[in-house]
């Protein structure tokens, strides 16, 4: 094949320009404009791909696209898991907020002769192991998925339960009801908010306040129980009804509850491995939003259980009847029922973090302008359980919200776990703080102050996490 020199080939196109090169040329300029034109096609499809990419990471900065797409937000399946997750929320956080009123019959009765300060610590290792056993629960969910963590929950909760029922000793009932039952809660717990959070994404606040309505529902319906069978069957025998109850509630919510995010289970990791790659704790030196939102519900928790786990005993302090102290615990978790439900369908509007920088600043207003001053007063008290209640109650269902928020959904399980371990601290020497506060009966105004404070200072923190997140704007978040 002839070859031109590139000079001498342009001068004889220009002087007589050959039919059959003219047409190789004109076929040459016709494929170069097509592949330019496919080029910017493609640069222009690039930048598009570039641009939804960029506008779905900042909508959700924790995850990427693929993440935020993989969501139902709906559907038979997704809402079956609320409903599962609901069911079991009525067992575990029912006596968790019913806490209250076993308290009352074991230190009048069962252990009439221990010590106040003694039976206190028997609810504060609950609530310790029951969200600080998070740290192992979550991981434990991300890993195994959530039928692992339902069965595991069901099994040890139902035997805490029958185990309390035959304790008569304070460490019996601490091995019993504040570590066995308790961890049973905390598998229970990790798995159906863990399992919701992998099916809503827009209306995941809407579908978690689902979820803790069966808390409040539970609570009321314990209450009641406790109150009509404890003095007719007796203590032993209301325990295992309601250790039956409990299973057979749980056996149906495990058919329920399902996930979606398991991780890949092809590599062969040692237990040691994998205990040390489930913490987060380095994420709190490294991740301000995590270590704030950590500080936020330590706080919040704190004084939430200073409040609601004397309300029954201020009462009776200020001249009032047991009875008077029962209806005040279930105006609570009554007005708990409307209070995990609306301020999330609101969260799916303007955010979680918004909602909940607004309702723990109400919860300081409420303690510090109606129960200090005007708590003697039934009336006044009444009012401000339900109030307290209603805004309250968004801090324990919105909190996960929030912790899926600021992390991807497959690390769910230890963002949430690292979050309320640490709380959990809170938990364990908040009882037996307050108890040393309110001493004889003289201190309770100074246990108000003390649990205004600290939700003072916890909303402070909730607004701090929620601007560094989102910047100083009104913006949903």
């Amino acid at each position: 094949m002839t070859q031109y020199n590139m000079a001498t080939d342009d001068i004889f196109r220009q002087a007589s320009p050959d039919p059959t090169t003219y047409e190789l040329d004109h076929i040459d300029k016709e494929v170069a404009g097509k592949s330019s034109s496919y080029n910017s096609n493609k640069t222009e499809l690039r930048e598009q791909n570039t641009v939804r990419t960029l506008e779905i990471e900042t909508t959700y900065e924790p995850e990427d696209a693929e993440d935020v797409q993989d969501y139902l937000d709906g559907g038979k399946e997704a809402w079956l898991v609320v409903v599962g997750g609901s069911l079991a929320a009525c067992c575990n956080l029912g006596i968790m907020n019913s806490i209250g009123s076993i308290q009352t019959y074991v230190q009048n009765n069962t252990l009439s002769d221990a010590s106040l300060s003694n039976i206190g610590w028997i609810f504060s290792v609950y609530f310790y192991f029951a969200l600080g056993a998070g740290i192992v629960t979550g991981p434990s969910f991300d890993s195994n998925g959530a039928k692992f963590s339902m069965i595991v929950g069901n099994i040890l909760m139902t035997g805490g339960i029958l185990a309390t029922a035959n304790s008569t000793k304070v460490w019996q009932f601490v091995l019993a009801f504040g570590i066995c039952n308790a961890l049973g809660t905390s598998f229970i717990l990790t798995a159906i908010l863990g399992s919701t959070a992998h099916w809503f994404n827009k209306k995941r606040g809407t579908a978690l306040g689902f979820v803790s309505v069966g808390g409040s529902l539970g609570a009321v319906f314990w209450t009641m129980m406790f109150r009509q069978l404890f003095p007719t069957i007796g203590f032993r025998w209301t325990m295992r009804l309601l250790a039956l109850l409990c299973f057979v509630t749980l056996t149906v919510s495990t058919f329920l509850v399902k996930d979606r995010r398991l991780k890949s289970k092809k590599e062969k990791v040692t237990i040691i491995e994998k205990l040390k790659n489930s913490f987060v704790f380095q994420d709190l030196f490294t991740d301000f939003r995590l270590a704030s939102l950590a500080i936020s519900v330590f706080l919040a928790e704190f004084s939430l259980i200073c409040c609601t786990s004397y309300f029954g005993s201020y009462v009776v302090y200020k001249g009032y009847s047991e009875s008077d102290a029962f209806l005040i615990i279930i105006t609570f978790n009554c007005a708990g029922i409307l209070g995990r439900y609306f301020p999330n369908t609101v969260a799916d509007v303007i955010g979680s973090f918004n909602v909940l920088c607004i309702t723990v600043t109400i919860c300081v207003l409420l303690i510090f302008v109606m129960w200090l001053p005007f708590g003697s007063d039934l009336r006044v008290m009444y009012a401000f359980c339900a109030l307290y209640g209603f805004f309250s109650c968004s801090i324990l269902s919105l909190t996960p919200v929030c912790c899926g928020q600021i992390g991807k959904t497959k690390d769910f399980g230890k963002r949430y776990g690292t979050v309320f371990f640490i709380s959990s601290f809170g938990n364990l020497i908040s009882l037996p703080l307050c108890g040393a506060i309110i001493g004889d009966g003289k201190g309770y105004q100074n246990l108000i102050i003390f649990a205004g404070a600290l939700e003072a200072v916890s909303a402070i923190f909730w607004i701090i996490t929620r601007f560094y997140s989102a910047g100083i704007n009104l913006k949903k978040y």
